[in-house]
């Protein structure tokens, strides 16, 4: 006698094998297929495997869905793994969209500001400013101290920033500064 339990979970991890074999397939349409497929199962697992589609993308279609699903993530353990792959090198092509898909997602990165801090930094403009939306985001979770800590960062990164990133770094003191008062 078969054990349905047995059964179910051998379905689904050949379930999760096709969507990453059509993920790494180069077919256009079983890509955005699988891609909708992991939306609905929330499967995190799927995570870097949408990160590495995502790096040398030029098919508009796939990447529009791969950075929707990012965007749309609602489940907080998602968080750490995201936060990972922005400090990670292999993604530094896609840490703009990575990013970005933290605040768009709603979720509370706190736990992570000194990533964020670190790519409002050294990050190019864009993805600071997308750094400054994640920190904003997050300053109210944050406790005195570290507020003080990541403030006296950013000050001493103005010195070495280009004129705009200076502007961008001296406006994100000014927010965290009102939350430190």
């Amino acid at each position: 006698m078969s054990d349905p339990m047995s059964e179910f979970k051998a379905s689904e991890k050949e379930k999760d094998k096709s969507l990453i074999q059509s993920l790494r397939s180069g077919n256009q349409t079983a890509i955005v297929s699988a891609l909708k497929d992991i939306r609905i199962s929330g499967k995190l697992f799927f995570l870097t495997e949408i990160f590495d589609l995502l790096v040398d993308q030029e098919n508009e279609e796939i990447y529009l869905e791969a950075v929707s699903l990012l965007n749309d993530l609602k489940n907080k353990e998602a968080v750490p793994i995201v936060a990972e792959a922005i400090k990670n090198p292999e993604y530094e092509t896609i840490r703009q969209e990575l990013v970005a898909s933290c605040w768009q997602s709603g979720l509370s990165y706190s736990k992570h500001i000194a990533t964020f801090i670190d790519v409002a930094s050294q990050g190019n403009y864009a993805i600071a400013l997308e750094a400054f939306t994640v920190i904003e985001d997050a300053i109210g979770d944050l406790d005195p101290e570290e507020l003080s800590r990541y403030i006296d960062s950013l000050k001493n990164e103005i010195l070495t920033a280009d004129t705009n990133k200076q502007m961008l770094l001296r406006e994100l003191i000014r927010v965290m500064e009102t939350y430190h008062k």
